[in-house]
């Protein structure tokens, strides 16, 4: 069975950090509304494609390996990019096989200092609009970005 820890009702008020591994997430939810305190965010091995919706002021790390997102309409575009934009104290990015991040992702990033994607498969484009304190920019065998 799939876990939604973004069900209604449902809320962590004084969670800071999560680190979830192998487990099946409805969907990777997590907003003002379930977790308002998130500051770092670790997913590893995702058992399902998930849609992905983050919008945390205070997320400044966030991790992500061997996951995939779902993207079934035009709605599901740039969910990644828009999701990141949405953590506006995001100091660290980090990937690991981060799958099916589709054609359109763009994102605004004003805190930034490291990103690191490596092995982002089937990722055709990301766009990085404002980063002013990135200072480290790590990219390995990310085959398809254009």
């Amino acid at each position: 069975p799939e876990i939604d820890l973004a069900a209604e009702g449902l809320c962590f008020p004084e969670l800071r950090s999560i680190k979830l591994s192998c487990v099946n997430l409805k969907s990777l939810t997590f907003t003002e509304a379930n977790t308002p305190k998130l500051e770092r965010a670790e997913f590893f091995n995702l058992l399902s494609a998930c849609r992905m919706n983050l919008a945390l002021p205070y997320l400044t790390v966030f991790n992500i390996e061997h996951s995939s997102l779902y993207e079934e309409s035009s709605e599901d575009e740039n969910q990644f990019g828009l999701s990141l934009s949405r953590c506006p104290s995001l100091v660290s990015l980090s990937s690991y096989k981060f799958r099916f991040l589709g054609d359109s992702n763009f994102c605004i990033l004003p805190n930034c200092e490291t990103i690191t994607l490596h092995r982002s498969e089937c990722t055709r484009h990301l766009e990085i609009w404002y980063a002013p304190k990135l200072t480290e920019l790590s990219m390995q065998a990310a085959f398809s970005l254009e």
